[in-house]
């Protein structure tokens, strides 16, 4: 299921929108009007998404992962699934770069030294494995900024401008993940911001409603090898393709990757 896709939605979910659709539009309908006085619509929306939600459990969405690889790293997601980030696992991609030539024992202790996770004290990262709810052009700025240097936001913003930064984008090729994520493994609130993108995607079929620009998710365990349904690299056509004719229906989403009206 791509949440921003209604026609990829299962029956159960499209039953349960058509329930509760009239708690929708009359709460787009209201906020826009009266945005500055109390919302009598606020309470009927939220029993609404609570229905939404639980319809939800059990289903599988799409989501994508934008990063740097290098052909191992990619063999082993392949064969391990992909992992939280973590400290243990950032020193091991570390020594398996310095084993192979790519970084010297200096820049592996200066990307240690330097590294964002060392500094996590709310545990935005480590942890954690992040996500996009949206398909996303690789040129995309953001997404650019993901796919130019290896070692991701932790390692290797960091060094960004810095001799060291400029190796780190001559090491590996840029990779999206297209990943089969159980709803149900979402944190709540994370569950949450998904029921909103589908309300959201729902309403703007309508001619309703706020475009929707998708969701960043996160999942806190391990995803395994059959989760990671494709690698995505610059030699694959759907590469370049990706948020505007792959999948099929990315041509709804505009560049920015929200829903055209």
């Amino acid at each position: 299921m791509d949440v921003w896709d209604v026609a990829s939605f299962p029956e159960p979910v499209i039953e349960a929108l058509r329930a509760v659709d009239g708690a929708f539009v009359a709460h787009t309908l209201n906020v826009t009007q009266n945005r500055y006085e109390p919302d009598p619509t606020d309470e009927p929306r939220r029993l609404g998404l609570d229905v939404i939600a639980r319809t939800m459990a059990g289903v599988t969405i799409r989501a994508w992962h934008y990063g740097r690889l290098c052909a191992d790293e990619v063999e082993l997601l392949m064969r391990e699934g992909l992992w939280p980030t973590s400290q243990h696992r950032r020193n091991m991609r570390l020594r398996t770069r310095q084993d192979a030539g790519d970084l010297t024992s200096d820049d592996v202790a200066s990307l240690t030294a330097c590294c964002e996770l060392n500094t996590d004290s709310f545990g935005v990262k480590d942890g954690a494995v992040f996500m996009t709810s949206t398909p996303r052009h690789p040129e995309e700025d953001y997404v650019c900024s993901l796919l130019a240097s290896w070692g991701g936001e932790a390692l290797a913003r960091p060094r960004a401008g810095t001799p060291l930064g400029q190796r780190l984008a001559l090491i590996g090729e840029p990779a999206v993940l297209e990943i089969a994520l159980p709803f149900d493994l979402l944190p709540d609130w994370r569950q949450g911001l998904v029921v909103e993108a589908i309300e959201g995607g729902w309403l703007a079929r309508q001619g309703c409603g706020v475009t929707e620009n998708g969701r960043d998710l996160h999942v806190i365990e391990p995803l395994a090898p059959e989760r990671i349904l494709r690698v995505l690299r610059p030699c694959d056509h759907d590469f370049h393709t990706l948020g505007k004719s792959y999948p099929t229906a990315a041509v709804c989403l505009s560049p920015d990757g929200a829903l055209r009206r």
